[in-house]
């Protein structure tokens, strides 16, 4: 083979192996939101942020910022994981966590055998299904102020 027949064989295997992946993650965030979600809520939402408490610290704390000014919505829920204490929770976001657009996930269930812990994950649904997901960087406050409008 010459190296152009090689590098379409690699791209090839590259796109097929990337979208396997893709559509696995999906899988396993429906499959984790249905523990704290059921299907009439999912088919009312059109995001969910999943929040951890410890990870990328540029990455949560602008994901907490707009939690925090999100107040009260019928369209996203939030899913707070990996968190160390509900009190520090509280007071550090300021949030009554007993509204029911905001989860706990005591268990950490969103975080087991998931290898992007560390990044605040933002859910897209679609009629109750999970449409695309991404991950939160310090500068991508924009996308998630494209959720409210």
């Amino acid at each position: 083979m010459n190296r152009a027949n090689l590098l379409i064989l690699f791209l090839l295997i590259s796109i097929i192996t990337s979208c396997g992946i893709e559509r696995k993650t999906k899988a396993e965030l429906a499959r984790k939101l249905n523990i704290f979600l059921d299907n009439s809520q999912l088919k009312s939402l059109d995001a969910v942020i999943i929040l951890p408490g410890e990870g990328c610290s540029g990455c949560i704390s602008s994901t907490e910022q707009f939690v925090k000014n999100l107040q009260q919505s019928d369209k996203i829920h939030v899913i707070f994981t990996a968190v160390r204490s509900k009190k520090i929770l509280r007071l550090k976001l300021n949030l009554d966590l007993n509204e029911p657009f905001y989860h706990i996930d005591d268990e950490s269930i969103l975080n087991q055998d998931r290898s992007y812990t560390i990044y605040p994950t933002v859910v897209l649904l679609e009629d109750g299904q999970v449409r695309d997901y991404f991950y939160i960087s310090p500068n991508s406050e924009d996308t998630l102020d494209s959720l409210i409008k």
